[in-house]
């Protein structure tokens, strides 16, 4: 995300392939939806989603490792040869 205080649900969906409408409803069950813009997008500031995560003691750490995605040649090789 951009390095500001403010980000908007249009760019969380735009970098998360996430529907807007289900980043607002995420965010209003945490209660920290933001404020509307005159254009109707919605602005929300990234300190209070910290201070949710902090209070919850949320782990952010991503819950899938890149390893797992490594592909071994040997093993690729194998599944082609049965």
């Amino acid at each position: 995300m951009p390095v500001n205080r403010f980000t908007t649900i249009a760019h969380i969906s735009e970098v998360t392939a996430i529907l807007p409408e289900d980043i607002a409803a995420t965010l209003v069950h945490m209660g920290v939806l933001g404020f509307k813009r005159k254009d109707g997008g919605v602005v929300l500031a990234k300190e209070e989603v910290r201070e949710w995560v902090r209070v919850r003691k949320v782990d952010v750490r991503s819950p899938v490792q890149s390893v797992d995605f490594v592909v071994d040649d040997a093993e690729s090789q194998r599944g082609r040869d049965e």
